[in-house]
């Protein structure tokens, strides 16, 4: 005889259960509500190690120490320490938020001075010569005047500013170390070289110099092909305003021990830190084609010289090398290292403020 079968009905949550899921829940957001900045930072801070974790595995991001003028140094090269306390009052400043903490496995940043007096001398300008010109023919090139011609208070461009590499960026602070865990570039463009560029631009256009500044990160999302971008970038500017005669590439440099130190080239001025500035002009070849270069490297030595007579040991002997860096645009294409990756932020902005007023007092001879 078969048995009947009886199917016991699912047991359903009460109400009760529903209302302790429902608190529960309310807790969770709460607290997420309450904690909002932090997990937006955290999850910035994730994000931002993803992304230069994929871009270096798909060869878009350098190496730190890969800047234009950058060099990996031996300890015990005949620098100038600089180890006086100065006053922090520069903007940005350098202070660190109040509870700011050393990282675990920090590294000691180094202040040298670069300003050294080597190399061929031009009035009070030096040049690194890496070409294959003598030091003679490299004198006759310097007898002329340079090609540029300023027209002072137009309202038409003279001057255009751009960054091949916008995203290089500094230190936050003048602490004596950084963050290996940290990267030196930044999207950020109040945080990045693009902020230097800023303050030249604003020092040229109050001495009535109109300037332009382009912030477009040509190195970002991609670093591959980013002199290819900014070369698009400067011809539609020369292309809208043909009255630009001076094509400036503002980068910041990379300068490290072998044992990990970062050097940072600083001095003194009007008792402020500053970081040290160096100029890179392109030698004409067939591999780096610069039919003006001549223009370029006189404009770069007599800027070199007029900055150099009004703050002493600010300025590192022009790199005069063959690279190309678009320097063929335009009658006056230079690149500008300010500092390097071991400089603070406000160290860099001050020196843009030096550029800047320095430039346009020269420029002005140009008129």
């Amino acid at each position: 005889m078969a048995r009947s079968r009886t199917r016991t009905p699912p047991k359903r949550r009460g109400p009760k259960k529903w209302k302790m899921g429902l608190a529960a829940c309310t807790v969770v957001l709460a607290v997420c509500y309450a904690n909002m900045g932090k997990i937006l930072s955290l999850w910035q801070g994730l994000t931002a190690q993803n992304r230069a974790i994929v871009q270096s595995l798909e060869g878009g991001v350098p190496s730190e120490e890969s800047g234009e003028g950058g060099a990996v140094l031996e300890k015990g090269e005949s620098w100038t320490d600089f180890s006086a306390l100065l006053p922090q009052t520069t903007a940005p400043a350098d202070i660190p938020p109040e509870g700011a903490q050393k990282p675990e496995g920090a590294m000691p940043t180094e202040a040298v001075d670069l300003a050294v007096q080597s190399g061929v001398n031009y009035q009070s300008a030096y040049i690194k010569n890496k070409t294959s010109l003598s030091d003679g023919q490299i004198a006759e090139l310097l007898g002329t005047g340079p090609g540029a011609k300023i027209q002072l208070g137009s309202d038409q461009p003279q001057v255009l500013i751009v960054h091949t590499h916008a995203t290089e960026s500094y230190e936050p602070y003048d602490l004596g170390y950084y963050d290996p865990d940290a990267s030196s570039r930044n999207t950020d463009n109040a945080q990045n070289v693009t902020r230097v560029g800023e303050e030249i631009a604003r020092q040229l256009n109050a001495a009535g110099i109109k300037t332009v500044q382009d912030k477009t990160q040509h190195d970002y999302p991609q670093y591959t092909g980013a002199y290819d971008r900014s070369r698009e970038t400067i011809q539609s500017y020369l292309k809208k305003y043909p009255s630009i005669q001076v094509v400036l590439d503002v980068h910041r440099d990379a300068i490290q021990y072998s044992d990990g130190t970062r050097a940072k080239p600083t001095t003194v001025v009007d008792g402020k830190k500053a970081a040290q500035v160096m100029f890179i002009v392109g030698c004409n070849s067939d591999k780096t084609p610069i039919p003006n270069y001549e223009k370029n490297l006189r404009f770069a030595a007599n800027l070199q010289s007029s900055l150099a007579q009004s703050y002493d040991d600010f300025m590192r002997p022009i790199l005069f090398d063959y690279r190309f860096y678009n320097q063929d645009l335009a009658p006056a294409c230079i690149l500008i290292e300010v500092g390097g990756h071991g400089n603070s932020l406000g160290e860099a902005v001050y020196s843009g403020q030096l550029i800047g007023k320095g430039m346009a007092e020269y420029l002005k001879t140009l008129a």
